[in-house]
């Protein structure tokens, strides 16, 4: 998995010139063919949806799902707040340990039509080395 796939994601929907979904005859359209099937051009401007629950909800102690995908968006993103789990971790030392840690609960959905599990599995990868190295972002 390539990490520029990551950055053209982000840049769509936080760049200076956003993508925008579907309107006016083209939605109505989409909606309503027999199919509800993703062309090239859904493909190309297809976009992820970000839901950040845990910044106005701090005090959620489990997590959630259900995240829609409105097309042309093939992922969404549901964050909750930051949660102190135990658990079983693995110290500086390579040696398992009990202890409390901060926890970030996630939910990923993909466009099954649009992303298959073969591609799906490195960028999971992907997202975990970014998660134990956040600052490996600033080498983009």
């Amino acid at each position: 998995m390539h990490l520029g796939i990551i950055r053209r994601i982000l840049a769509a929907q936080l760049g200076p010139q956003p993508m925008k979904g579907l309107t006016g005859k083209e939605k109505n359209k989409y909606y309503n063919s027999p199919e509800m099937h993703l062309s090239s051009r859904n493909l190309t401007r297809g976009t992820v949806t970000i839901s950040n629950i845990g910044s106005i909800y701090k005090e959620q102690t489990g997590c959630f799902a259900l995240l829609e995908i409105i097309p042309p968006q093939v992922f969404a993103v549901g964050l909750g707040a930051i949660q102190e789990k135990p658990g079983v971790y693995i110290n500086d030392d390579g040696v398992k340990t009990i202890g409390i840690r901060k926890t970030l609960p996630m939910c990923l959905a993909f466009d099954h039509r649009a992303v298959d599990f073969s591609t799906l599995i490195p960028f999971l990868k992907t997202m975990d080395q970014i998660f134990q190295s956040p600052y490996i972002i600033y080498t983009w």
